[in-house]
């Protein structure tokens, strides 16, 4: 092919082109150095996206980065795709945070490359990095994906970190889906009691947060557990007013607690409210429970 003289560079690019669209990789990258073009640029490192070569789409990104030149936002997305993919979460993380401190809105694949990014940081066990990257997609984007909330709460969880879970929902201003807020309020319990779970779900529901039946019926276990049998009864007023229908083991949880304090009234009312409810007690009940229960003579009347 003869270069034409009054353009060479325009000749060269686009034999760089050709070059990269028949993956001769290798060679385009000896014009591209060259040239200095951002357009091969991008189309290499998306080259070699498409072929799986992480190694090489991560050099050519790092060259750029060097010679002070910002590659595409698409350019950005595939290469955190296959990164994430590759199981190379330092990578992506690092080319993730340079994609967000763009400053510009992102599209919604954009997001989403992004929220795996996140989601693998707290799998790793890197929550603070996975919500500074939260924190910065919210302000450029309204809206993250709940998963990634979740994942964040589970994984304070598991670092009982509960102050910290906190102030992040009142920092993005979200609550968690209830699936992660009643394992988090479950964790309190076990880690601090029902009382501190209790005062946890109150900010949570000034978020916004509305608990369902479960909630309720992990704080009502907790309490007949620690023998809290006021707070128990309370929490099953509450679900009653909101029209919510107690699990049978709430249910069973609550005559045990009341038997062990010795309330028999109380664990009499609870039956009387199980058959309202419909419950077959011969079949739901435990078995201890059932002994406990006909050993009172008459309840099952």
């Amino acid at each position: 092919m003869a270069l034409n003289s009054k353009h060479p560079s325009q000749s060269l690019e686009t034999m760089a082109s050709l070059l990269v669209q028949v993956r001769l990789f290798e060679e385009a990258e000896d014009l591209l150095f060259a040239l200095e073009s951002n357009e091969i640029f991008y189309d290499l490192v998306k080259g070699y996206v498409a072929a799986r070569d992480w190694e090489k789409g991560v050099f050519v990104y790092d060259v750029m980065k060097g010679r002070g030149k910002v590659p595409s936002k698409d350019c950005y997305g595939v290469l955190i795709d296959l990164l994430v993919k590759v199981k190379r979460m330092c990578l992506a993380s690092r080319v993730a945070f340079d994609l967000v401190d763009l400053g510009v809105p992102l599209s919604g694949d954009e997001v989403k490359a992004l929220e795996k990014v996140m989601v693998q940081l707290c799998v790793d066990g890197k929550i603070q990095e996975a919500r500074n990257m939260v924190k910065k997609v919210l302000v450029l984007n309204s809206e993250v994906s709940s998963l990634v909330f979740d994942e964040i709460a589970f994984g304070y969880c598991e670092k009982r970190d509960f102050k910290d879970l906190l102030s992040f929902f009142v920092e993005v201003k979200c609550a968690p889906s209830v699936m992660a807020a009643n394992r988090v309020v479950n964790s309190l319990c076990s880690s601090y009691g029902v009382e501190r779970a209790g005062l946890f779900l109150q900010e949570l529901e000034s978020l916004g947060f509305s608990p369902d039946e479960v909630t309720y019926g992990i704080l009502i276990g907790w309490s007949c557990r620690e023998g809290k049998m006021r707070n128990a009864l309370s929490c099953l007023s509450v679900m009653l007013l909101k029209s919510f229908v107690p699990h049978v083991y709430t249910y069973n949880a609550l005559i045990s607690g009341l038997f062990k304090l010795g309330m028999l009234d109380h664990a009499r009312d609870i039956v009387d409210e199980m058959i309202e409810w419909g419950y077959c007690l011969i079949f739901r009940l435990s078995e201890s429970l059932l002994r406990a229960i006909v050993s009172l003579g008459g309840l099952m009347k």
